[in-house]
């Protein structure tokens, strides 16, 4: 996926059937695919329902080049500018907008690396956050196998929240 912009809201609208939900500004589920060049603006609102990001809300793929200007919004886990669960590569991306969630929240991605390595490289964050217990500006909890290089961010007391393999 190259070169999309999304301006729209997007919402659930019913949340009574469901116990969870991807929910993004570009891509929901990023299976192995490179997410390239990508601009969200529009506000992500998943409600009560955890996995929502500005660009993807799962990444195993890798995500490269891409900006989030909107707001994404959760009043559970998992929640991103960039993405919400990253299980490989985000790379040069930025994130502008804001992010209110519960735990594992953050502006870049919320959770990382939860099974085997993943990597945030040359990223950074100018937005603002929200959020309860464990949180990070680039990273709200990096895993075992987590890498986070070269990466900025302004606005936050903290560049990663929780922090499995003790790097910063």
């Amino acid at each position: 996926v190259s070169n999309c912009m999304n301006y729209a809201e997007v919402e659930l609208q019913n949340t009574r059937d469901i116990s969870y939900s991807y929910l993004a500004g570009i891509v929901a589920r990023n299976q192995k695919g490179l997410i390239q060049e990508c601009v969200n603006e529009g506000n992500i609102n998943s409600k009560n329902l955890p996995f929502a990001a500005g660009v993807v809300a799962e990444n195993m793929g890798t995500v490269y080049g891409c900006i989030n200007k909107g707001q994404v919004t959760s009043s559970k886990d998992y929640i991103g500018g960039m993405g919400a669960s990253n299980l490989n590569n985000v790379h040069a991306c930025y994130h502008t907008g804001t992010v209110k969630g519960y735990n594992l929240v953050a502006e870049i991605t919320g959770n990382n690396a939860v099974a085997g390595e993943a990597e945030v490289i040359a990223c950074y964050s100018t937005g603002t956050l929200t959020a309860n217990t464990v949180y990070g500006a680039v990273i709200g909890n990096n895993g075992e196998y987590g890498k986070a290089t070269d990466c900025y961010y302004a606005n936050s007391d903290r560049g990663i929240g929780g922090n499995s393999n003790n790097t910063e």
